[in-house]
């Protein structure tokens, strides 16, 4: 256990480049790991999605990154029950959000939803497959000097069981959203392992991570995973609460074609 803790501040300060604050005491929402981010310049591309209704009341939807002035890439299941491309006045409005804090704080920047591109093979019936990736447009373009895309990880390749990835997220666990963005440390791990958790997964297309203590949750579909500061992943719905479970992401290299020229 000693190893284990030591190894895990060696972790921090490498690995989430010393950007790690201890858990507030009485904060028992967060699910990604016990290191909150203290400030958007961790991961100033960071996105989260609500719905807005008429009476300009918001829900959290889930996660993504903004990987371009006017783009964010997400998982297509974050968008199932919209259905056109082009968002019209209803109901429900889908904001893309950028802050640290859930709806809290001077810095939030928000843009409105306008278009969603899902990939053309993504079924809903299989929401955990490798098509669940989507590219979503943004209304007006993010310029604020706090907000920054992501660099895409087309040429990364981290070793099994080796290398060690960050994942992203604010998390849910039970009735409780977490407040804050908290990161965690995962490594890749055999695609065997998801295969014996969730099934059918194919591997081809995703990538199967994991971490002691470290899990994603409900709203962190859409989070990134990230190597070297490039994400080489997309949390999808293949996942279990907390724990130790493996996370299945949508491979973001194996998805180049379908995201490079959406990004244009």
């Amino acid at each position: 256990m000693r190893c284990i803790y030591l190894f895990t501040l060696v972790l921090c300060g490498m690995v989430l480049n010393g950007c790690c604050e201890e858990e507030d005491a009485g904060e028992t929402d967060q699910i990604i790991s016990a290191y909150r981010v203290p400030n958007n310049r961790v991961y100033p591309y960071m996105v989260y999605f609500t719905k807005r209704n008429r009476l300009r009341q918001d829900m959290f939807m889930c996660s993504g990154t903004l990987v371009g002035p006017r783009k964010v890439l997400t998982a297509a299941s974050c968008f199932e029950q919209f259905d056109s491309n082009t968002f019209q006045p209803s109901f429900f409005t889908p904001v893309a959000r950028m802050n640290t804090e859930i709806l809290s704080g001077p810095y939030t920047i928000s843009r409105n939803v306008i278009r969603v591109i899902k990939h053309p093979q993504y079924n809903p019936a299989n929401a955990g497959n490798h098509d669940n990736i989507a590219v979503v447009t943004l209304d007006v373009e993010v310029l604020a000097s706090s907000v920054t895309p992501v660099q895409l990880g087309y040429t990364s390749f981290p070793r099994i069981g080796i290398d060690q990835l960050v994942t992203v997220g604010w998390g849910y666990a039970g009735n409780t959203l977490s407040s804050y963005l908290f990161h965690g440390p995962l490594t890749l791990i055999q695609d065997s392992s998801c295969r014996t958790v969730f099934g059918n997964v194919d591997n081809a297309y995703t990538i199967c991570a994991a971490y002691t203590n470290v899990g994603a949750c409900t709203f962190d579909v859409g989070s990134p995973i990230l190597f070297n500061g490039k994400q080489i992943g997309v949390v999808g719905k293949n996942m279990r609460c907390g724990g130790s479970d493996p996370i299945v992401a949508v491979d973001v290299r194996a998805m180049a074609t379908f995201i490079h020229p959406l990004l244009a």
